[in-house]
């Protein structure tokens, strides 16, 4: 068998290949929280810039977290982590390659002082669709350290 026979019988075994583990293997993807967003976070995304497009400097952090349990199944396929920390996230599903999306909303003295969007692979790594971070004068720069800052005026 020439090489161009064998290399389209290889091809030909992995379509059929695909195919039949595809069945097998779209329930399983559909089942998990990233279902048909595993690549592009669409759903998540869209969730999570609705919330921060409702959120402005000075706001207080008891109004934030009221905002997102009243907002209710809106958010399905985002998560809120608030903490007794400076820093709150929301988090959108994971993607392949650690692409999915994370709102920072900082605080200072229980009120919001900054916002930032990055990539779950980095505080330094901000997606090209993202706004520009909004913070005042109040605001610290967003690092690994603040992240795990605890808050002295958390309740």
């Amino acid at each position: 068998m020439d090489l161009r026979k064998h290399r389209a019988a290889n091809a030909f075994f992995i379509l059929v290949a695909a195919f039949m583990i595809m069945p097998f293997l779209m329930p399983l993807l559909s089942d998990c929280r990233s279902g048909p967003d595993l690549i592009t976070g669409g759903r998540g995304r869209r969730e999570l810039m609705l919330f921060y497009g409702q959120l402005e400097l000075g706001m207080e952090r008891q109004c934030v977290l009221r905002m997102w349990q009243s907002s209710g199944s809106e958010h399905a396929w985002a998560e809120f982590v608030p903490s007794d920390g400076v820093v709150w996230s929301i988090r959108t599903p994971y993607q392949i390659a650690a692409r999915n999306w994370l709102l920072y909303i900082q605080f200072r003295e229980d009120k919001i002082c900054g916002l930032h969007i990055r990539e779950r692979n980095g505080i330094g790594m901000i997606p090209s669709m993202a706004p520009r971070d909004v913070v005042n004068d109040r605001a610290q720069p967003l690092t690994y350290a603040l992240l795990d800052q605890k808050s002295s005026d958390a309740h």
